[in-house]
């Protein structure tokens, strides 16, 4: 990735975005994203890169298909990393 110019990454924790399983727990569940700009991935490290849940679902309990799928909350974050970048670009 880093010949793409991808050289900037950071975990997003899925229990930090309010993805719940059926049963209410959140979602353990980590994303790797990958950028060319340090400051898309500040942003997103500083709402949801730290891992703050005392419990995480079970594995038996998560719908994994639906972990693929954003949260309002994670859309909304990446969207402010967008436009951090932009104003800094």
């Amino acid at each position: 990735m880093k010949h793409c110019g991808l050289e900037f990454e950071l975990e997003v924790f899925l229990c930090q975005t309010g993805c719940k399983a059926d049963n209410g727990l959140p979602v353990g569940k980590c994303l790797i994203f990958r950028s060319s700009f340090s400051g898309f991935c500040n942003v997103l490290t500083k709402r949801f890169g730290s891992r703050t849940c005392e419990k995480n679902a079970g594995v038996m309990d998560v719908n994994w298909v639906r972990t693929g799928y954003y949260t309002k909350e994670l859309a909304k974050g990446i969207l402010a990393a967008v436009r951090a970048a932009r104003r800094a670009a």
